[in-house]
């Protein structure tokens, strides 16, 4: 298996971990048993659990910034481009 997709797994299960226990409660241990794979081998991929998680929310940041780049082209809509334009002058996307 290759390192892109053990990432791909680690962060599918991380997700999952996170949606239903959250941060605090999730465990590097728990993401890693899920995962099928030891505690050591997973540091081999992300520093730390809020690395893990970081990267998780940059990439549903982008899939919600696709979304709606896709619904405002639909729609014909000018007000959804200005306001991602505005996060994006601002780095909130």
């Amino acid at each position: 298996m290759k390192a892109t997709e053990k990432k791909g797994i680690i962060i599918q299960v991380a997700q999952k971990i996170f949606s239903r226990y959250g941060l605090i409660k999730t465990t590097v241990d728990e993401i890693a048993k899920t995962a099928r794979m030891g505690r050591a081998s997973l540091y081999h991929y992300f520093k730390s659990k809020e690395d893990i998680f970081r990267e998780i929310v940059e990439k549903e940041n982008q899939f919600l910034k696709e979304k709606i780049q896709e619904r405002s082209f639909r729609k014909g809509t000018e007000t959804i481009q200005a306001i991602l334009k505005e996060g994006e002058k601002n780095g909130f996307i």
